[in-house]
């Protein structure tokens, strides 16, 4: 549909419906063409009527018709057909500032920006469908924001639910706080290390931002996982701690259970229907389900709502990030070698009249030659040496030793009877 011909077909049918309106502009968008209306004070209310965006779409042979009032102005969205888009490059966006981090552009051409330093948007939830650019947003968002940000100033902490496949090209970048986690236990162990951050940040104050981008929430809610989830984005404003949540599954029974952690920005694509559009979004009538997929999406976020085309990635956007230095080599082939130090011969008046705790250490080796790097797990007992508490633990500890290797990285853990807790 050509946009001037689209432009004499909208006019033609606001006047059938009794409407003042003319055209007075004609915006190309990624994913739609808007028609920017002048008209009357008097005569907006009736143009905004659902009634008439049904009767718009119908007119102008489109699959959906959105409308909207911006600075005195109506816009009115036409959806394109498949054929017709074209993508937003990342290229195309400019770098932020700080943490207002660019992630697309609107129907008007404008850049929209995700700002999780500001008080009213903290924390958010990424959700739509498969084919909805769920994935390209997350991709986007951390593409955009180590770019214009330096790993001094910024840590990320990747959580993949999809075992590697979203996040899989920044598993070199500087900004991470740790390698990026694929597996579901590792990912409670890896939130609670960043709750323990919260604690840290809290006596000691801060200077770096702390990101916690996780993607597929679903696999981890539950028990523990989700109990750190609701602590970050409850504490998390203050401290410099931000979590980024997404989710294909736009249900009661996913988003239900997010309920007590607050994440007041929304980026939703495509989902199944008006009752999932409602939930993702927080308010009903934005109507995610009409949406046309592949980064076209609503953004809801500091009292304002956006229509916006997610910028697509480019590998080359990615590969210029800055990249840790992997001379001492690489976090996920990491194999470190098992020694373990037995306790020394306590004498038994000197021994405390309860077992204590098993501290458990594991340090990565420096200066290996290429490939993986061996480290040391260091298991050195405070108990009678008479008791057999030491052995129950440290047997209890090697055999998690494989889950160790990959889950404490560097971190001081701490082992009881009842399990292993980080420090």
């Amino acid at each position: 549909m050509p946009d001037a011909w689209g432009a004499v077909r909208l006019a033609r049918e606001l006047a059938r419906a009794g409407v003042r309106a003319r055209v007075t502009r004609v915006i190309r968008g990624s994913a739609t063409v808007t028609h920017v209306l002048a008209c009357p004070s008097a005569d907006v209310a009736q143009l905004l009527a659902p009634a008439m965006a049904v009767r718009l779409a119908h007119a102008l042979s489109a699959s959906d018709v959105r409308l909207a009032h911006d600075r005195g102005r109506v816009l009115v969205q036409v959806t394109l057909p498949g054929a017709a888009r074209r993508p937003v490059p990342f290229a195309s966006l400019p770098a932020g500032q700080g943490m207002a981090t660019p992630i697309g552009r609107d129907t008007l051409g404008r850049v929209v920006t995700l700002d999780l330093s500001d008080n009213a948007t903290p924390h958010a939830l990424v959700c739509g469908t498969t084919g909805a650019g769920k994935s390209v947003a997350l991709t986007t968002y951390i593409t955009s924001l180590a770019r214009q940000t330096a790993p001094d100033a910024l840590r990320l902490l990747l959580l993949d639910g999809k075992g590697g496949e979203t996040f899989a090209p920044f598993s070199s970048l500087a900004h991470l706080a740790r390698p990026v986690v694929t597996d579901a236990r590792d990912a409670t162990a890896a939130l609670a290390w960043a709750c323990d951050e919260l604690a840290r940040r809290a006596a000691r104050g801060w200077h770096q931002r702390l990101v916690v981008v996780v993607d597929e929430v679903r696999y981890i809610l539950a028990g523990a996982a989700l109990a750190h989830l609701e602590q970050m984005t409850a504490q998390g404003r203050s401290l410099g701690i931000s979590c980024v949540v997404s989710t294909q599954y736009a249900s009661a029974d996913v988003l239900g259970r997010l309920a007590k952690a607050d994440l007041p920005a929304r980026l939703v694509g495509l989902v199944d229907n008006a009752q999932a559009s409602q939930l993702a979004l927080g308010i009903a009538g934005l109507d995610a389900h009409k949406l046309s997929g592949h980064g076209d999406m609503i953004f809801r976020g500091g009292g304002a709502v956006t229509r916006v085309q997610v910028a697509l990635t480019a590998p080359a956007n990615v590969a210029g990030l800055a990249q840790r230095d992997i001379t001492a080599g690489e976090w996920a082939t990491c194999k470190p070698a098992l020694q373990v130090a037995e306790p020394a011969p306590v004498h038994p008046s000197q021994a405390p009249r309860e077992p204590q705790a098993v501290d458990v250490a594991w340090a990565v080796g420096q200066g290996h030659e290429r490939g993986a790097v061996p480290g040391i797990l260091a298991i050195r007992t405070h108990c009678r040496s008479s008791d057999g508490y030491a052995r129950r633990v440290r047997d209890a500890a090697l055999s998690q030793a494989s889950h160790l290797s990959r889950a404490s990285q560097g971190r001081t853990v701490q082992a009881w009877a009842g399990g292993l807790a980080f420090e």
